[in-house]
């Protein structure tokens, strides 16, 4: 593998990169949406593909992959750098020229008992106070790291990782991603809960909805979206009924299909739920303004569409351990 950062632009087209931050449409060869970085009323921002660049026609800013990411979430270029690397998909050892190595961040995982508090920086950020805040643990129940979510006034959402560990003589708290394989949202409740059915969604704040609409489902998701499947840890899936609950979008159903695969040989009973070709692009369980029992009813004739599959979770759901 090439180590530059031409080698890794190369991995992801800059339209991926920014359409998760921005809705782009197509437009002759390129792919176009509103600015990020001004009051955009008309979609003035470019994106191309082959070129991998983009520009924005009302505000001037223009730039790459990187400067994207430095710009809109406020990274250093190392930071920016290890972003792009979790949406590619690649260690960011691979990515790294060797002359450009510099002191790695360590995780410390679970984070000692007697570890300083994080303070402001859990509950404060360029963009202010987060919306939500979840706090993975392993299935003792013991702190990992944390998952902030902002929910700004222009609509858009921004997940950032707080870890500790130790980076450049320092040990403490870091805006770092969690060290590969990474965990499953839900292990504590998952070992809690033995023999119960497990719903895979994508997202923590899906799992939120989730759990108060199937409470009698394990219901868990993994960091870092649907290009990260690939860095986590299923393995405490084995033995266990899953059912997989994709967004309905096309990165959502790659993901299902991805995680499918990744658990196939060890998962005891597996299938995917596509929700109705009717449900807006994007649509998750989280859009469901339904009371438990029509979420069921729901889930059955979702069921339906996958009716020659031998097991029947709904039977299952019904049974607490």
């Amino acid at each position: 593998m090439d180590n530059d950062v031409r080698d890794m632009k190369n991995r992801i087209r800059i339209s991926e990169v920014i359409g998760r931050y921005v809705t782009l449409e197509n437009k002759g060869h390129e792919k176009v949406g509103c600015c990020p970085f001004h009051d955009d009323k008309r979609p003035s921002l470019s994106v191309n593909d082959e070129k991998g660049v983009f520009k924005c026609f009302g505000c001037h800013s223009e730039g790459d992959h990187f400067s994207f990411l430095q710009k809109h979430l406020r990274l250093t270029f190392p930071e920016a750098k290890k972003t792009l690397a979790d949406m590619a998909g690649v260690p960011v050892e691979e990515c790294r020229p060797r002359t450009e190595r510099k002191p790695e961040f360590q995780q410390i995982s679970p984070v000692p008992a007697n570890a300083q508090e994080p303070g402001h920086m859990l509950n404060h950020y360029d963009y202010g106070p987060p919306s939500t805040i979840w706090a993975y643990k392993n299935a003792a129940g013991e702190l990992l790291f944390y998952i902030r979510r902002w929910d700004t006034a222009d609509g858009k959402k921004h997940l950032m990782p707080l870890c500790y560990g130790r980076m450049a003589g320092k040990t403490g708290w870091f805006n770092k991603h969690a060290e590969t394989p990474r965990p499953i949202y839900g292990l504590d409740e998952l070992s809690r809960r033995p023999k119960t059915p497990v719903m895979i969604v994508e997202g923590e704040k899906a799992v939120d909805a989730a759990r108060l609409l199937f409470p009698h489902a394990v219901c868990i998701s993994w960091p870092g979206g649907t290009n990260a499947v690939k860095h986590v840890d299923w393995s405490p899936l084995e033995g266990r009924g899953v059912l997989i609950w994709p967004d309905n979008d096309t990165p959502g159903f790659k993901a299902a299909a991805e995680i499918r695969d990744l658990i196939a040989d060890f998962a005891n009973q597996l299938i995917i739920i596509r929700p109705p070709e009717s449900e807006p692009k994007g649509w998750d369980v989280a859009d469901m303004n339904l009371t438990p029992e029509e979420a069921k009813t729901w889930l059955a004739d979702r069921m339906r569409e996958v009716k020659e599959q031998p097991w029947d979770p709904l039977s299952e759901i019904d049974n607490t351990d």
